[in-house]
């Protein structure tokens, strides 16, 4: 390998060697202001001051791609903006909700519950699953009945249903059956079905 492609090795240096060469340089063009060495020729100091350069870019690069790995302003910075989209359609749809959509919105809100359990199918909470205003909450290997499956409102738009919660009239229904037990309005009676 000839000497003029040797010199592009640096650039596999880790952070902490070009930093250590970088310091070595910056000392090494201050030894003959301390009069530790006589002074440098022209082409020394400019060899010097590029290798200052190349190594030291190199270490700021290296603590920049460190720091990222800790601090992900990039996917912290994706999340927010899709929230941001997020709750903005969801709010755009509120007006479009149907009489039942408006329903189980309301109860849940009411009983401040982001979280329940219904059949497989969604029930009346289909369109509402179908917009993604509503998600099933299962797990990996979770074993749950068909009849109950754990549906939750994620965050971002929980947040925006309890901003609009005015738009969402609570009138609790009763069962036919003892007019006294509260249904959910996401369940479909097994007679309906």
């Amino acid at each position: 390998m000839n000497i003029e492609a040797r010199w592009l090795d640096i650039l596999k240096a880790t952070g902490p060697q070009t930093t250590a060469i970088a310091i070595a340089c910056l000392i090494f063009l201050m030894l003959p202001t301390w009069g530790v060495i006589s002074p440098l020729e022209a082409w020394e100091r400019h060899l010097v001051v590029f290798a200052l350069l190349v190594c030291g870019l190199l270490a700021v690069a290296s603590v920049l791609t460190a720091a990222y790995t800790f601090f992900p302003a990039g996917r912290w910075l994706s999340y927010w903006i899709n929230n941001w989209r997020l709750k903005r359609q969801v709010a755009a749809y509120i007006p479009f909700m149907t009489e039942k959509d408006r329903k189980i919105i309301a109860y849940l809100l009411e009983k401040n519950q982001k979280q329940f359990t219904g059949a497989s199918d969604g029930g009346y909470a289909v369109g509402l699953i179908s917009r993604g205003i509503i998600e099933a909450d299962l797990r990996d290997k979770q074993v749950f009945r068909e009849n109950d499956i754990p549906f939750h409102i994620p965050d971002p738009i929980w947040e925006v249903m309890v901003e609009h919660r005015s738009e969402f009239k609570y009138e609790p229904e009763y069962s036919e059956e003892d007019g006294e037990t509260e249904v959910f309005p996401w369940r479909v009676h097994w007679l309906v079905e």
